[in-house]
This record gives structure tokens, sequence and C-alpha cells, in this order.
């Protein structure tokens, strides 16, 4: 195939299906909340736009000079949400009454909306979202962690080495 067709079929074929696919938060902020994962992928698209997100709140909200600081993470994927103080001002949102989560608990699950940056120039060039509103929709549960034969047998196994490593220094020590 020549390099003409290449580009003809790249120009005029690849790229108008590309353009005309739909993109979350595109259109601004809607009911259906945006896949992070699909957010960050099309971060210079979503760049300046107004978002909905939601996730699980992970490790605890830390306070900044003018805000908070959260981590919202959606099937594996987290994004930092910058809350800022005129928002929890009013009231209606206390960040120090939210719980993250752990290995021993889910987090709070938040809906926040607000403008989506791919460069943060405020916060050193992060990629972030700074809140507008922030929901809470769903209180943090217990984990159950269950642990396997394997994980139990692996266990085992390096107790047991760590006994004859500790034998074999006491030994050396003595002389």
């Amino acid at each position: 195939m020549t390099v003409i067709i290449k580009i003809f079929l790249l120009l005029f074929v690849v790229l108008p299906i590309v353009s005309t696919a739909a993109v979350p938060g595109e259109s601004g902020p809607s009911s259906q909340p945006a896949s992070l994962s699909e957010t960050i992928e099309n971060a210079v698209i979503l760049n300046g736009k107004s978002l909905l997100v939601e996730g699980e709140l992970i490790g605890e909200p830390l306070a900044a000079t003018d805000g908070y600081w959260l981590n919202i993470l959606e099937n594996g994927c987290p994004l930092a949400v910058f809350v800022p103080t005129p928002a929890t001002d009013t009231g209606v949102f206390e960040p120090c009454r939210l719980l993250g989560g752990n290995h021993l608990r889910t987090g709070h699950f938040i809906r926040v909306t607000g403008k989506f940056n791919r460069v943060c120039v405020q916060h050193g060039g992060d990629l972030d979202l700074h809140a507008d509103g922030v929901e809470m929709t769903a209180l943090p549960s217990p984990r159950t962690i269950s642990v396997t034969r394997r994980q139990l047998c692996f266990l085992a196994l390096q107790a047991v080495m760590a006994l004859v490593l500790y034998c074999l220094y006491k030994k050396t020590a003595g002389k």
C-alpha cells in the first residue's frame, strides 16, 4: 500500500471516527458519573471541563492551606480531588468526618462535581479535579479478609526459613 493511500485512509476514515466518538464529560456534568480510567485516558480532551465522578475515598482527607485533598478510587484507578475552603465553609461538606478505606474497611463512597485539570498550575502541574460539590453516596463497611491454604503454607515456609537463618546467625556469631 502506498504512502498516499495510507494518509488518505488516516485523514478521511480513521480520524472522523475517532473525533465523533463519545468522550465522558464532554458536554458537561451529567447525571451519570464519568469513569475515572476513561477520564484519565481522555485527559487532553477533558482538560478544563466540568465532570461528575464517583468512587471510594482512599486514605484520609488531607488539610491544605486553602482546602482539603481527597483521593478517590474507582476500579483500581485513583484521582486526586481538591476541595477548596469555600466549599467546606458551607457546613454541607465536612472532610474531617469522612473515613478513607484501608485493608480492614471500605472508605466512604463520594460523588464529586468539579473542574478537571490535566496539568494544574495551582498544584504543581499534577492531574486533579477541583471540586465544586461533594456528596456522600455510601458509608464505610468492613472488608472480609480470606486467607487461602496457599498463603498459610507460604507463611509457614517463611517462618521456618527465618528460624533457620536465626540459628545460623547465632551459631556464627558465637565463634
